[in-house]
């Protein structure tokens, strides 16, 4: 049963507040649902969090396969060059 704030007669109010079954500050109404709502930020938040590390971990796997890809290609530049040199010793041989 949700508690409602009411307006009473002071001397009343006053009354209820020394017995200390009322108080001067507001009532927080809907605590159920302020619980419920931070226990699905929680699990969203839980969830972010292991989306997060698994991107983390395929950036970090892709980033290797770069850097794999690019030394692959600095060796076929490289085993061109020396192919091309090969190739022009062996015409100035001939020559």
């Amino acid at each position: 049963m949700p508690i409602t704030p009411a307006r009473i007669p002071t001397v009343d109010a006053e009354g209820l507040v020394k017995k200390g079954v009322a108080s001067y500050t507001p009532v927080i109404t809907g605590v159920e649902q302020l619980t419920k709502k931070i226990a699905d930020l929680e699990t969203t938040v839980g969830t972010l969090k292991s989306d997060i590390d698994t991107l983390k971990t395929e950036i970090s796997r892709v980033s290797g396969s770069i850097g794999g890809a690019s030394s692959m290609s600095m060796l076929a530049v490289v085993l061109s060059l020396v192919a091309i040199a090969i190739s022009l010793y062996s015409l100035k041989k001939k020559s």
